[in-house]
């Protein structure tokens, strides 16, 4: 029987998380297996799901520290400034930067139509929008059904405006104008 490798040998999960993040953007979620990651990583197959159930798990904790970023994001940009329409501006071009700055993840985040993932990354989609929209209601004042689907129709066209821009591969940098003009299209139609 062989020793047992000592902590400083041992397969973390950061970076069974890191390595398949790498694998997830270059491949797919579909061409991923574990099979392949254990290789790429040195080890066993059996050492990925001694950390992680499966595939899908694996895929959602990665997500979740790209939702985890998003999160920080959006509580930086509110952080100790008053509720208001330039505040929900700021949060606006922030989402777009996060997007753009970070394509791959938001497909992962938000473009993927694949039901074996859609109930491991929904809750924290759902995390995210509703902080998301606690932040609409206050800045414009409307609290409740009304506010909430307003933050609905701002999410979709944030999310229109992104995925737009993903697709013909421009960075933030490239559409800051435009995404500033952008977002003070939206806002007015509140």
């Amino acid at each position: 029987m062989s020793p047992r490798p000592t902590a400083a040998n041992e397969l973390g999960r950061d970076q069974i998380l890191e390595a398949a993040r790498e694998r997830f953007i270059e491949f797919g979620y579909r061409a991923v297996s574990m099979r392949a990651l254990a290789l790429s990583l040195g080890c066993s197959h059996g050492a990925i799901y001694y950390h992680f159930k499966d595939k899908a798990e694996l895929y959602a904790r990665v997500v979740e520290q790209d939702f985890d970023r998003l999160r920080d994001v959006l509580e930086q940009t509110i952080a100790g400034k008053t509720p208001c329409i330039t505040l929900l501006h700021e949060v606006l071009t922030g989402y777009i930067k996060f997007g753009l700055d970070r394509p791959q993840s938001y497909e992962m985040m938000f473009m993927m139509n694949d039901p074996e993932l859609d109930c491991n990354v929904a809750a924290d989609q759902m995390r995210c929008f509703n902080r998301f929209s606690e932040t609409v209601q206050v800045c414009i004042d409307r609290i409740g059904e009304e506010g909430n689907a307003t933050a609905w129709m701002l999410f979709l066209g944030l999310h229109g405006f992104v995925s737009r821009h993903i697709a013909m591969k421009r960075a933030y940098a490239d559409v800051l104008s435009s995404a500033e003009q952008y977002a003070t299209f939206l806002l007015g139609g509140i």
